[in-house]
């Protein structure tokens, strides 16, 4: 049986994405940073301690005490955002709200304690008064640096869409990466930028990234659809179906992942499952026009002629001028209907 070449209209048909949501926040992360007194002179034995403000049915805070050298580092964390508390005995405490980035290493600016005045002893009412206020500043300034790299960085990433649109790759490529310089874990940026090492016949590099996505934003079916596509082109239909198959729990109501589902399943010989794919994307969606054809292939391998004509002639009606399929269409259902 001939392999089905809608993968890569598919895939073309996804590759540039505009929109950038949120990061997923559940996987590892790191962290450090430095204590300092008012003089510069680093700080032992503050207690950093590490609020976590994403969902999570885990574990929330995490205390330690930093170094003789004032520094602390902890890793092992959920990616996501994060209250940071930083006590010490006859000192104001100190709050940060900061965003730890997915699978990286996350600097914290140095935190520059400050002194209570002699014989002030603050009750524990008032160090949390302190602590709220300062982390309201904090976090106003946090907010108004995450707004301003959110627009540099938004800048950033259109002038690599409008280089990719222009098929300069090796720009689009350098402007990716200084974005998820910063941001490892935008999963639009990941995409594009395997959208670009396909572009360049860089098959392993792009099934990396395309896998990168995957995990990041299992949502959504896109990235799934062009990682099977890579596998098609690298010879491995076996793996691209496992990959469809394992995934298509979650894409029961998405007509181009079951179009997908449908194409890979007919390579490897799994006509029922291709069939029902087939059906589901045409009923989800009348304009995956492209499936009545390979549905009408399905039912002549059945011997089911009356099906077959139904398909074709639903096909025919709908299908584009510039169909590859269309002439094969028309003759192969003249043929048919003379038959009967």
């Amino acid at each position: 049986m001939r392999q089905l070449g809608i993968f890569l209209l598919l895939f073309t048909a996804l590759a540039i994405v505009l929109a950038a949501p949120p990061p997923a926040a559940a996987q590892s992360s790191s962290v450090r940073g430095n204590v300092i007194d008012e003089n510069g002179e680093p700080m032992k034995d503050v207690l950093v301690t590490f609020e976590f403000k994403g969902e999570t049915r885990g574990r929330r805070e995490w205390s330690q005490k930093t170094d003789k050298s004032g520094g602390f580092v902890r890793m092992g964390l959920p990616s996501g955002p994060y209250k940071i508390r930083f006590d010490a005995e006859g000192y104001r405490p100190y709050t940060v709200e900061v965003y730890f980035s997915l699978g990286g290493l996350s600097e914290v600016p140095d935190i520059q304690m400050e002194r209570l005045p002699e014989g002030v002893q603050l009750t524990n009412e008032q160090r949390a008064e302190m602590a709220r206020q300062a982390a309201d500043e904090e976090a106003r300034k946090a907010a108004e640096q995450a707004a301003e790299d959110a627009k540099r960085l938004g800048a950033t990433y259109a002038q690599a869409i409008e280089a990719i649109k222009a098929q300069q790759w090796d720009e689009a490529e350098g402007l990716l990466r200084e974005v998820l310089a910063e941001r490892p874990d935008i999963p639009q940026a990941h995409f594009n930028l395997g959208f670009i090492y396909l572009q360049r016949g860089q098959l392993t590099e792009a099934e990396a990234e395309y896998r990168k996505v995957t995990e990041l934003e299992t949502e959504k079916s896109d990235a799934f659809i062009a990682l099977a596509a890579i596998y098609e082109q690298q010879g491995k239909p076996a793996e691209a179906y496992a990959l469809l198959e394992g995934a298509a729990g979650s894409f029961e109501e998405d007509a181009e992942f079951q179009t997908a589902l449908g194409a890979i399943a007919m390579n490897n010989g799994q006509e029922k499952v291709a069939e029902e794919s087939f059906a589901k994307a045409v009923a989800l969606d009348p304009a995956q026009v492209e499936v009545q054809f390979h549905l009408a292939t399905l039912a002549l391998n059945r011997g089911q002629t009356d099906d077959a004509i139904g398909h074709l002639e639903a096909y025919v009606a709908a299908a584009p001028a510039e169909s590859g399929n269309l002439e094969v269409a028309n003759a192969l259902l003249e043929a048919l209907k003379k038959q009967q």
